[in-house]
């Protein structure tokens, strides 16, 4: 399915028209005014979260008084339950600024519980997080010096003229812009022992796992931290899923308006033709790729491990006859 592919997008690009900033601010906004509804069906799944509360309580068992980081604050679940499994201290990250909210209020209503005064949950991007004693975080970096750039033109250009402001103010001014820019970053004390996420949605990577976990992995983990969740497993399976007549009448015209590359459903209630047997689509080792570049290690062997996309031709036998438009997709994730 060629055309579901996504392009990739040149974000220095985009970002340099006004109105496409606009446009994205507009669309982020709504989509962060969402994200606390989404969020709340999670906290009924029990089994989901009795696996979390395992692998965590696993986790410092091999590592008591771990420092835990968790990517993906959103009820603030996970890190209270971080902390009360015994981990010395919890970072909870939040780039929704409404999910920070929520996990906040959840943090404010448990004070009491065991261990929650090691919860810190942190509302930035993860590229505005480093740790102390190391450099800048990317992008606080990347601001800094983009704005001493900034001063040294208009200092140069002040030179050329009679009124150009005195070296003092200038360099005043320089220092200031420079020190709120650093205040931007958040720097951890250490690196953490234990990442746990749950940046995951029903396109399995659409919420930008592997982004974080490389990130994170590079600049915020110590070498050898262990992962949750550490494998998943993407599944599969070929199906004809159509309108044709409905209440007597022909309705086969509409499926093509059906698809927009992906779409969230519950198979259980959408009528489909199973054309083939489940099967496996793809396999990510998520602790694997932790260790290749956990500690800000990365060795040539590691490289074909960490790519961000794979191109992979299955053959997938048919069990029955049907017309194939569309591929159903869930992943199991362990560990």
């Amino acid at each position: 399915m060629e055309s579901s592919k996504l392009k990739r997008l040149d974000k220095a690009r985009f970002m340099a028209d006004p109105r496409a900033r606009m446009l994205m601010g507009y669309v982020s906004a709504l989509a962060d005014l969402a994200n606390p509804k989404a969020a709340l069906p999670l906290l009924a799944d029990e089994r989901r979260l009795a696996a979390y509360e395992a692998a965590i309580a696993a986790a410092l068992i091999e590592q008591p008084g771990a420092h835990i980081l968790v990517l993906g604050a959103g009820s603030g679940l996970l890190a209270l339950m971080a902390a009360r499994a015994g981990a010395g201290r919890v970072t909870a990250v939040e780039r929704s600024r409404m999910l920070y909210r929520m996990a906040r209020q959840a943090l404010d209503a448990n004070l009491d519980a065991p261990g929650a005064a090691n919860v810190r949950i942190v509302d930035c991007p993860l590229r505005c997080i480093g740790v102390q004693g190391e450099e800048l975080p990317p992008d606080v970096q990347q601001a800094l010096d983009e704005e001493m750039k900034h001063h040294s033109s208009r200092d140069a250009a002040g030179a050329d003229s009679a009124s150009a402001p005195g070296p003092p103010a200038a360099a005043g001014a320089a220092a200031a812009a420079a020190a709120k820019i650093k205040d931007a970053a958040v720097l951890l004390p250490e690196r953490a022992d234990v990442l746990v996420t749950d940046l995951l949605d029903h396109s399995v990577l659409g919420m930008g796992l592997l982004i974080a976990l490389d990130y994170a992995s590079i600049h915020l983990l110590k070498r050898g931290a262990r992962v949750t969740p550490t494998f998943l497993r993407v599944r599969a399976m070929l199906v004809e899923m159509r309108i044709s007549d409905v209440s007597g009448f022909d309705l086969s015209g509409l499926n093509r308006y059906r698809w927009n590359g992906h779409e969230k459903i519950d198979l259980s209630r959408v009528p489909h033709k199973q054309l083939s047997s489940a099967f496996t689509a793809i396999d990510l080792d998520v602790q694997r790729r932790v260790d290749s570049l956990s500690g800000g290690c990365l060795g040539d062997d590691a490289l074909p491990d960490i790519l961000w996309e794979s191109d992979r031709t299955l053959k997938v036998p048919a069990t029955c006859s049907g017309r194939w438009n569309a591929v159903v997709f869930w992943f199991k994730a362990s560990g």
